[in-house]
């Protein structure tokens, strides 16, 4: 549970960073950003530290306040993340056709992540209230911290794809275009 609020840390302060830079470095902003991500950081790590130091795994639910908070401070975070980055990408558009649409890619992807990210907090965080002795909340962790890095990695990888040409970014495997070039008279030429 360590690394994987390592990763989700990683993940969470580059996304703060993002925002920063976007917002034109507001810094009250990015502040409150970095201390949810913090909060969320700090007592994973704890909450991680309390469950490992226990003896009995069955005593594994007996370990609630960190955790609650780790987890309803991630969900928090990580709608905040995709709210402002929505906003802020929102005032970047310039009324040009192929610069619209990279920022709405940009806005789609924010929303898909931010929110895919704070439903799993939040499912995690309902299975613990409501069955904490159970291995499910567990398995949502594992699957938090593969989200994050999911995430993480999507960004770096939107940032090299963006950078490109703007058809070849159309042609890309993470920006498919499901129009075929084939058009329908040279199928039928084909045929004959």
């Amino acid at each position: 549970m360590a690394s994987s609020m390592l990763i989700s840390g990683l993940s969470e302060g580059f996304l703060t960073y993002r925002v920063w830079l976007l917002s034109g470095r507001r810094t009250i902003l990015t502040l409150v950003l970095f201390c949810l991500a913090l909060v969320h950081f700090v007592s994973g790590e704890v909450a991680a530290g309390q469950s490992l130091a226990l003896h009995n795994l069955a005593k594994f639910g007996s370990v609630k306040i960190p955790h609650i908070i780790r987890l309803g401070s991630a969900a928090l975070c990580d709608t905040s993340l995709a709210i402002s980055s929505c906003y802020f990408l929102r005032q970047k558009r310039t009324g040009y056709r192929q610069t619209d649409e990279i920022i709405d890619h940009l806005i789609k992807f924010s929303i898909n992540t931010g929110l895919l990210t704070s439903f799993a907090s939040v499912a995690g965080l309902i299975t613990y209230l409501v069955v904490p002795k159970t291995w499910v909340y567990l398995a949502l962790c594992f699957l938090i911290s593969r989200l994050y890095a999911n995430t993480f990695l999507s960004s770096l990888n939107t940032r090299h794809i963006l950078r490109t040409a703007p058809d070849e970014a159309e042609e890309s495997p993470a920006v498919p275009r499901f129009r075929s070039r084939i058009t329908p008279r040279a199928l039928i030429a084909r045929e004959r």
